[in-house]
């Protein structure tokens, strides 16, 4: 039950309208792609499976983190984002975040290239946590950034 008599509907924020309330997500996945989200692995033409260990880093860093639906609601919610075109958002910041975890991926030298940018990359965040309010899986982008 909602504590309000007044329910305010608008398009997500920080996208282009289409049209009424559908927005296009086309700059949110420009700026995903950024990060190269994809794998790398070491060994593309391995037939073995790679196993992350439950002891590592990756495994007890990560779990709540790998929720997320790319709906672009902390991009919408995001102050910097609104603000500054070149930032990339919270959800391309997680993404590389996850992929730098990964003891399996090879693309740690690209992604830091993307994420150290200083117009662009995480030192824009101004940590206000709106990302992390918004996000339906809750989780917390913030400390992915801050990561």
């Amino acid at each position: 039950m909602l504590e309000t008599d007044t329910i305010h509907v608008a398009p997500l924020a920080n996208l282009p309208v289409i049209k009424d309330l559908v927005v296009s997500l086309e700059p949110f996945f420009a700026q995903w792609k950024r990060v190269t989200p994809g794998f790398r692995p070491a060994d593309r033409e391995s037939k073995v499976l790679a196993r992350i260990p439950e002891t590592s880093a990756y495994m007890r860093q990560t779990p709540s983190k790998r929720d997320c639906i790319t709906c672009g609601a902390c991009y919408a919610a995001c102050g910097v984002k609104s603000t500054s075109g070149e930032y990339l958002g919270p959800a391309a910041i997680n993404k590389a975040f996850l992929r730098l975890m990964d003891p399996r991926d090879l693309a740690v030298k690209e992604r830091i290239e993307v994420l150290n940018q200083e117009r662009a990359g995480v030192w824009r965040c101004h940590t206000q946590f709106n990302c992390t309010a918004v996000c339906p899986k809750s989780i917390t982008l913030t400390d992915s950034i801050a990561a």
